[in-house]
C-alpha cells in the first residue's frame, strides 16, 4: 500500500516586487515551468488587486509574447491591460540577450524604479528550509505547513516594513527645520 505523497511538484508563487510580500501561490502537478501557473496566478491578482499591476517574471520576455497571442481564457483580460508593464528580474536579465535586457531590465523601464523583483527567490530560499522535513508528508499536510511558513514570512516582512517606516519617519522628524525644506 502507497500513498500518493508526490502528486504535486513543486510550488508556484508571486510576491509584491517591491515589498517582498507573498500574494498568490498555486500547486504545480507537472514539471516544469508551464505558463498555465503564472497565467492561473496572475488571474487570482487581476481579481484581488486590480489591474494596475507589473509583471517581473524571470522569463517574461517569453511569457510575455506567448500570452500575447494565446487563445486562453485571460487573453481578453491581458489585452485590455494597456498600462501592465513586464520585466524580466535584476538577477536573470544578465543571462538574456542584450536586446532583450534593454527591452525588460526593471531598470530601464519608466514606473519600476530600483525594484530588482528577486523577493521570489529570497522566498524560495527562506522555503528551501521545508523541503526536507515536507518530503515524506501528506499533500495535506505539507499544504498546511507550507501555509503556516509563507503566513509567518508575510508577517515578518510587513512588521518589517513598519519598522522601516517607523524609524523613517523618527529621522525625518530629526532633522533641522531647514533641512526638512529640501525634502
Amino acid at each position: 500500500k502507497t500513498m500518493n505523497h508526490f502528486h504535486e511538484t513543486g510550488l508556484f508563487g508571486s510576491v509584491c516586487a517591491r515589498h517582498n510580500i507573498p500574494l498568490e501561490f498555486t500547486n504545480m502537478y507537472q514539471s516544469g515551468e508551464k505558463f498555465k501557473y503564472p497565467l492561473a496566478v496572475l488571474d487570482v491578482i487581476l481579481q484581488k488587486y486590480g489591474s494596475n499591476v507589473n509583471i517581473m517574471y524571470d522569463i517574461a520576455c517569453r511569457f510575455e509574447s506567448s500570452f500575447k497571442v494565446s487563445e486562453s481564457w485571460l487573453k481578453y483580460i491581458i489585452n485590455n491591460l494597456e498600462s501592465v508593464k513586464m520585466a524580466v528580474t535584476v538577477f536573470h536579465a544578465y543571462a538574456h540577450s542584450m536586446s532583450c535586457q534593454v527591452k525588460y531590465h526593471p531598470w530601464y523601464i519608466e514606473g519600476m524604479g530600483l525594484t530588482d523583483g528577486e523577493g521570489l527567490e529570497r522566498l524560495w530560499s527562506y522555503l528551501g528550509g521545508f523541503v526536507a522535513i515536507t518530503r515524506q508528508m501528506s499533500a495535506k499536510r505539507r499544504l498546511s505547513t507550507l501555509i503556516n511558513g509563507l503566513t509567518y514570512y508575510k508577517h515578518d516582512r510587513i512588521y518589517g516594513l513598519r519598522k522601516y517606516n517607523i524609524s523613517n519617519k523618527i529621522s525625518i522628524v530629526a532633522q533641522p527645520l531647514d533641512k526638512l525644506n529640501y525634502l
